[in-house]
């Protein structure tokens, strides 16, 4: 009997160790509003069957295993920096599943997930003009985050991407780390990959391309930036190295804060291209 993946992470546990300091990390909970010391098991980013949902009384984890190859590449690159190696060569296939797992950290989270569900059930022409002739809502929900995926890894295929290393302040990390611009007509992607290096892309027809730059003491005000953004982005945790930064922000994302933020937020539905993966 197949035993399938229940345990599915929003964000990658080798993303979030990278916040580590002596194996623990700085968790700050926005739904209890508190601020504990937790392992690197990063429990606290996991749902059951995120990603696995029930289809004919059985449970699928081909999505889970299809985002589990980009986060392998993700976790090498991230060794990359770890090790400051600028110069090793990667292969185009590598480079792609690199950005599937980069790009997907848009698009994943369970807030995003569960938001989708809950619109399902309550909208019936939004299940009209998705083609819905069944109420398996988490599968639908599974193919939108499939769909938006593609999409995303499409657009940046010929994306020039700038690794930002040595930050002297430090970035943090949400449920939602990875920014992608182009929901809102932007023509970028950000993503902080550990406390002192950033990923950016920007729509080009001219690469692949990815450069790296070491940062100075002039980039204090683009960390700032970065985690204004991740701070507006975050629905469910935000982890720092420090409890200090956490009490430093905690005013930002009250349950009033987020309530607003919500009530704020655009959710994206996009219809099937007849590509890449598909429950069967």
């Amino acid at each position: 009997m197949k035993i399938v993946k229940k345990n599915n992470h929003e964000v990658p546990k080798t993303m979030i160790k990278r916040w580590a300091v002596k194996n623990k990390i700085w968790l700050l909970d926005l739904n209890s509003q508190t601020i504990e010391e937790r392992s690197v098991e990063a429990t606290f980013a996991i749902e059951e069957y995120l990603y696995v949902p029930l289809i004919n009384e059985v449970r699928n984890d081909d999505v889970e295993n299809w985002l589990q190859g980009g986060e392998e590449k993700l976790a090498r690159f991230l060794k990359r920096i770890a090790k400051k190696d600028i110069h090793s060569p990667m292969k185009r296939a590598d480079f792609n599943l690199f950005t599937l797992g980069l790009l997907s950290l848009a698009h994943r989270s369970g807030y995003t997930v569960s938001m989708v569900i809950k619109e399902l059930e309550v909208n019936e022409e939004l299940r009209k003009t998705m083609g819905l002739v069944e109420s398996n809502y988490h599968k639908a929900a599974v193919e939108n985050l499939i769909n938006l995926i593609n999409i995303t890894v499409q657009k940046f295929s010929t994306a020039k991407f700038k690794v930002m290393t040595n930050f002297q302040k430090p970035l943090l990390i949400s449920d939602r780390p990875c920014i992608d611009g182009t929901m809102n007509d932007y023509n970028f992607i950000s993503c902080p990959m550990t406390p002192a290096a950033a990923i950016y892309g920007e729509l080009s027809i001219d690469g692949p391309m990815l450069n790296w730059v070491e940062a100075n003491l002039a980039n204090n005000q683009l960390v700032d930036n970065i985690n204004e953004f991740t701070i507006a982005q975050a629905r469910s945790w935000i982890v720092a190295t420090t409890r200090n930064q956490l009490e430093s922000i905690r005013h930002l994302v009250t349950p009033e804060e987020i309530k607003k933020r919500i009530s704020k937020d655009k959710l994206v539905f996009q219809p099937m291209t007849g590509e890449g993966l598909r429950f069967k």
